[in-house]
């Protein structure tokens, strides 16, 4: 264990290891700068939105309105409809118009919480029952909460780079051992070499972890400082069907790739159809629940990118090529669904299990068992 440790601080000081946390936390920061952008956009699309639906409600106020005058003043109907038929749709339209012009100016003056309690009475939501018992503003695909802006950093950018930062950091891992000549002692007895390439994916591992959560924590807790860290317990959505199915239909595969609908809420998307055959079943959990689900096949994706790593070094000798053929690997491996499209409905699409986030909510034609499966699969035969 002591050997371990020393050759994982050794690891960590390496000028590598550095670069890699610099370079994803500089993405980090990209991403946060171009989510301030897209809040501005986002709130100004939603702001005509209400607006437009303020117009429409009172139109209709105004069209039962006329009919009414004209009945009170000629004493027979302008068309088909009874007076008691106009009175009780002016009523309901004067309601739906009142309450569509509470939330817009509950949106506009940013009074959240009148928003939200508005929200959860037109969608019946406990999304927005939560913002309103917390008193949070709506959180969508470009928030910059601390929870908000890390679940949303899980979809957008770690898939594009997680890959690839595990490759770089692990597929020299062999390399300097046959520098300083202590492979040949660590490989000398048969019954050491798995023990050795244990300890060597372990190390890359912990690495890589490290590489990869220290500036997601990092962007976390100094968001936190600013707004506080509420949010953990925010509801969002998830397929419930995709635990614990191994697999879609052909049927079901075919929708989700060829006529897909996204719908958003808060921070989730939910996939439809236009031909209707494939709707998940979704169903609300915690935020940190939704993470840890979400973490477990981000783990196994670090562990098989890392065998897939150390396999490279063992193939490889030279440390040069190595990581020209890891490059090669992530280019080729995240453009794969894009050269073969139907491709990235099969296990063999290994590359696509990063996006964690999207096999959760069901809007990948994976399931998040197979997902596992899969990974699990993979590791064992790489290794």
């Amino acid at each position: 264990m002591k050997a371990f440790l020393l050759e994982l601080k050794s690891t960590c000081r390496n000028f590598r290891f550095l670069a890699l946390i610099i370079l994803l936390l500089c993405l980090l920061v990209m991403i946060y700068a171009q989510f301030k952008l897209e809040q501005v956009t986002e709130y100004e699309s939603t702001l005509r939105s209400l607006n437009r639906e303020v117009q429409g409600r009172k139109e209709w106020v105004e069209y039962w309105e006329r009919r009414q005058r004209y009945y009170y003043t000629h004493g027979e109907p302008l068309d088909n409809y009874d007076i008691y038929t106009v009175e009780s749709s002016l009523e309901s339209s004067i309601g739906t118009y009142e309450e569509a012009l509470n939330r817009r100016n509950a949106y506009k003056d940013k009074n959240w919480r009148e928003y939200n309690l508005a929200m959860s009475e037109k969608t019946f939501s406990p999304y927005y029952s939560y913002l309103a018992e917390k008193n949070l503003p709506p959180i969508g695909p470009w928030d910059t909460t601390p929870w908000g802006f890390l679940f949303n950093s899980l979809r957008k950018l770690l898939p594009k780079v997680l890959s690839l930062i595990v490759l770089l950091i692990s597929v020299n891992r062999l390399h300097q051992d046959r520098k300083f000549g202590t492979i040949k002692t660590n490989l000398s007895q048969p019954k050491m070499r798995l023990t050795y390439l244990a300890k060597k994916t372990a190390l890359s591992f912990v690495a890589s972890c490290l590489i990869v959560f220290i500036p997601l924590m990092l962007m976390f807790g100094i968001l936190g400082v600013g707004q506080g860290y509420v949010g953990a317990c925010l509801p969002v959505l998830y397929a419930k069907d995709n635990i614990w199915r191994l697999s879609y239909s052909d049927e079901e595969i075919f929708e989700i790739q060829d006529y897909p609908m996204t719908i958003h809420v808060g921070l989730s998307q939910q996939t439809l159809t236009w031909l209707g055959g494939y709707t998940p079943q979704m169903e609300y959990i915690a935020m940190w629940e939704f993470l840890l689900l979400v973490a477990a096949v981000i783990l196994l994706f670090i562990l098989f990118c890392n065998v897939l790593a150390l396999l490279i070094s063992v193939i490889i000798k030279n440390e040069v090529l190595a990581q020209i053929l890891a490059i090669v690997l992530f280019l080729f491996g995240t453009a794969l669904n894009r050269i073969f499209p139907k491709l990235r409905t099969l296990p063999l699409d290994l590359f696509a299990k990063a996006d964690a986030i999207a096999i959760l909510e069901g809007s990948h034609a994976t399931t998040y068992t197979g997902a596992i499966i899969s990974l699990v699969t993979a590791i064992v035969l790489f290794f």
